[in-house]
């Protein structure tokens, strides 16, 4: 019923959503529920292309499913661990961070197709399966909305990643061009 379905949703703690070019990395779409972090959506989605990267590389499929950030106590230093999982093909990675004030545990949900990779940020106690179908759905939603815009912005997106400080291409006319999608985004999110 419509009521469960809101009360689930109040359960889901999403952060934010970025869709980047699955090439060059380039933000295409942010949507910030409650982010307190100071991480750019350009430096998010250069992470999760890197998260898919390593994947490929250590003879997996390339995929990334989900990585979790969590806090390991009050150590000065980072740590790196990542592993891959068996679950439908899909990979898993962790990536184990030490911060002294952060008391949460955050996921980041992935998904891809062959023009962009999606993240979601949200709270590690939210139902991974809702929340991996929620960027899969993300994900099918942008390639089916914008395939010809992006088919047709794919030199335009290659040259800005050769020469960004001569590129006509600026990032945030690309956030602009894209911002439509926030109502499918919110939409979907409520069907979670």
């Amino acid at each position: 019923s419509d009521t469960s379905n809101k009360t689930d949703h109040i359960h889901l703690m999403l952060l934010r959503l970025d869709i980047c070019d699955a090439k060059t990395g380039l933000p295409l779409f942010e949507k910030v529920w409650k982010w307190t972090g100071t991480v750019l959506g350009a430096g998010i989605c250069k992470l999760v292309l890197t998260f898919f990267q390593v994947s490929k590389e250590v003879g997996d499929s390339g995929q990334v499913s989900s990585v979790v950030f969590e806090p390991t106590g009050a150590l000065p230093q980072t740590h790196y661990r990542a592993s891959s999982g068996g679950s439908i093909g899909a990979s898993s990675s962790s990536l184990k961070r030490s911060k002294a004030k952060d008391t949460s545990q955050t996921r980041m949900a992935c998904g891809r197709n062959e023009l962009v990779a999606a993240s979601v940020f949200h709270d590690v106690g939210d139902d991974p399966v809702r929340v991996q179908a929620y960027i899969d759905e993300i994900v099918a939603e942008f390639h089916k909305q914008y395939k010809d815009q992006l088919i047709s912005m794919r030199q335009a997106f290659d040259d800005y990643e050769d020469r960004p400080t001569s590129s006509t291409l600026k990032p945030i006319e690309i956030l602009t061009r894209f911002k439509d999608f926030e109502a499918i985004a919110d939409h979907a999110s409520q069907r979670l």
